[in-house]
């Protein structure tokens, strides 16, 4: 009886030692596993910085070049310490547009991808200054030429006795048609609006018939109005004609009148003595 519980004492003891051992291989395997996939996370290890960072300064923009010293994942741009932008990893120039005018740091960092994150290497430097531009004076807007004196010749009073006379004669002059070269336009039909004609409409006139035919006095053109002179075939000019008017785009000239002489009131103001005639045919003068 007594050799019996010996040998269970026996079996219980042995059995308790291989729980033992069993245990600590387990431990050991577990913190070696542990180990493993912390190796594993662990955060990839920041690259070398790039190297031979030239900046150059082109008026308002600044040209980054540099030389890559490791496999980058990704390449970052700094201006002044903040992230100006992301680039590939291969890349090894920038062009940073309209720079404000100042000086500036920038810098170009490496930077790797890992299963455990992004590691970003030290950067490689350039310091720019960019020069203002000079201030230009505000353009000042010219006044009107009504505004403005008219320059006259240093010897004008050598031919020219009462200037305000001399001004209502070239008025009566610019408005006569008897001045005009064929005694029937005068100046002023074309060059009334400072030596312009400004109107939209009003600028047909009849022709040798005296009859509008592209359309009634005070029509406004358009493209559709012309040619006045159409042909069959456009190109060859001896085609059929389908139509021939011989209405004259521009101005019909201003309305007949006789100028009979000028008027001098109280206060010296000169006015025009005119005798309109009849307008048969209806034209408004100055008209839009």
């Amino acid at each position: 009886m007594s050799d019996l519980r010996k040998k269970s004492a026996g079996r219980a003891l042995h059995g308790r030692k291989m729980l033992f051992s069993i245990l600590a291989l387990f431990t050991v395997l577990t913190a070696l596993l542990f180990s493993s996939s912390l190796s594993a996370q662990s955060g990839p290890v920041p690259p070398a910085a790039p190297t031979d960072l030239v900046c150059t300064v082109e008026v308002a923009h600044v040209n980054l070049e540099w030389t890559n010293t490791g496999q980058y994942d990704q390449v970052i741009l700094r201006r002044n310490g903040v992230m100006l932008v992301i680039l590939e990893g291969t890349a090894t120039s920038y062009v940073d547009m309209d720079v404000p005018a100042n000086f500036h740091l920038y810098s170009v960092h490496g930077l790797t991808t890992g299963s455990a994150g992004q590691a970003e290497g030290e950067g490689m430097e350039c310091t720019v200054f960019l020069i203002p531009p000079p201030l230009e004076p505000e353009l000042e807007v010219p006044a009107a030429l009504n505004f403005l004196p008219v320059p006259l010749p240093d010897n004008l009073f050598d031919f020219i006795a009462d200037p305000d006379m001399a001004i209502a004669l070239g008025k009566a002059l610019f408005w006569d048609m008897q001045a005009g070269s064929d005694e029937e336009v005068a100046c002023a039909t074309c060059h009334y609006h400072a030596g312009s004609d400004n109107r939209r409409t009003h600028q047909l006139y009849n022709g040798h018939n005296e009859v509008f035919d592209v359309a009634p006095a005070n029509h406004g053109l358009s493209a559709e109005d012309f040619p006045f002179h159409k042909l069959t075939n456009p190109n060859d000019h001896t085609s059929a004609v389908i139509s021939s008017k011989d209405d004259v785009a521009g101005s019909s000239g201003i309305l007949h009148s006789n100028f009979n002489g000028l008027i001098e009131t109280v206060d010296g103001t000169l006015t025009e003595d005119l005798t309109v005639l009849i307008n048969n045919d209806s034209i408004k003068v100055n008209a839009d």
